[in-house]
């Protein structure tokens, strides 16, 4: 299961990169002030919204490697470890805490997924802040 997800993910970069070669490596198509929303976020990953629910689901169901439908703590520090990043007991606890709305002590895929896109948003948000060129390049 693992190795699929990170298939897929990879898959999904290097579809993302050949699209970047065609625009002639512009990184950031989108040069407007402002509120930010997802669909700012589609336009510069250069995915359609079902490609974005499609990784999403892919990300989801990796972490979900016993296809319960949701998200508990151990399956977190599993989806981590895999993912050689830190399964440290604090780093799982907080992200179960982020994402868990309804405090159930579980991440569902509509917990998971607003989790996601308010990352994404606060990812753009940071790059468009660090972007004050508006030229292709972050430097």
């Amino acid at each position: 299961m693992a190795s699929s997800a990170i298939k897929h993910v990879e898959d999904h970069h290097r579809h993302s990169s050949s699209a970047r070669d065609l625009l002639g490596g512009c990184c950031n198509l989108v040069n407007e002030h402002g509120p930010v929303t997802i669909e700012h976020v589609l336009l510069v990953l250069r995915e359609i919204k079902d490609e974005r629910e499609s990784r999403f689901w892919g990300l989801f169901n990796f972490f979900d490697a016993s296809n319960a439908g949701y998200l508990d703590f151990v399956q977190i520090k599993v989806g981590l470890s895999a993912m050689q990043i830190s399964k440290d007991y604090k780093y799982v606890k907080e992200l179960l805490r982020v994402c868990d709305a309804n405090r159930d002590g579980r991440v569902d895929y509509q917990e998971f997924r607003r989790y996601m896109d308010d990352k994404e948003l606060e990812l753009y948000r940071i790059f468009q802040s660090i972007y004050v060129e508006h030229n292709g390049c972050i430097l």
